[in-house]
C-alpha cells in the first residue's frame, strides 16, 4: 500500500505472517475448546486419570456395553432398544465421536502449539518493535490477546501431559 493513504495499515511481510500465524493459533486453541466442551470438559485431566488417553472404537456392541445392556455372562444383548434408550445411544456416541475428535486434536494440532505459540509471541514483539502505525499496534494487540489465550488454554489443559506418553 502507499503511504499516501492515512487509514491504511502498512503491511509488511513479517505483519502478514503474524496475522496469519494468529488464525492458526487462534483457530486450533478455539477448536479444542469447542471439542473439550462437547464432552464434558475432560481436560484437564484430574489427579486420579492417570495413563494413556485411549480412544474407544464407536459401534453397537461399545455403545450396549457402555449402557449395560448385557446378560449374566457379559454377551450384549440383542434386543431392540427403547425410544429412551436410543436417544441415550445417541448422546453416548456423539460424545465419544467428540472424544475422539478430541484426542486426534491434541494430539496433532495441540502439540503442533507448543512450537506456533513461541514463533507467535516473537513475529508479534518484532513486530511491535518495527514501530507500527497505531492501527497495526491494534491489530498486534489483538494478536497478543489471541497468543495469551491459546497459551493459558495449552498449559492449563496440559496438552502433551494429557495424552499420557
Amino acid at each position: 500500500m502507499s503511504e499516501d493513504q492515512p487509514n491504511s495499515i502498512p503491511v509488511s511481510p513479517l505483519f502478514v505472517m503474524t496475522c496469519l500465524l494468529a488464525f492458526v493459533v487462534g483457530g486450533i486453541a478455539l477448536r479444542i475448546e469447542i471439542l473439550n466442551a462437547q464432552v464434558g470438559f475432560y481436560l484437564p485431566r484430574g489427579p486420579d486419570d492417570v495413563g494413556k488417553w485411549r480412544v474407544s472404537p464407536i459401534n453397537d456392541d461399545f455403545i450396549r456395553r457402555y449402557m449395560r445392556l448385557v446378560d449374566a455372562d457379559g454377551n450384549t444383548l440383542t434386543r431392540e432398544l427403547s425410544g429412551p434408550e436410543k436417544v441415550q445411544a445417541q448422546a453416548i456416541a456423539k460424545k465419544e465421536k467428540a472424544n475422539s475428535e478430541l484426542r486426534a486434536w491434541v494430539g496433532s494440532a495441540g502439540l503442533l502449539q507448543y512450537l506456533l505459540l513461541p514463533a507467535l509471541m516473537i513475529s508479534t514483539l518484532i513486530s511491535f518493535a518495527s514501530k507500527p502505525s497505531n492501527k497495526a499496534a491494534a491489530v498486534l494487540i489483538l494478536i497478543m490477546i489471541v497468543n495469551v489465550g491459546a497459551a493459558i488454554s495449552l498449559f492449563y489443559r496440559d496438552y502433551l501431559g494429557s495424552l499420557g506418553w
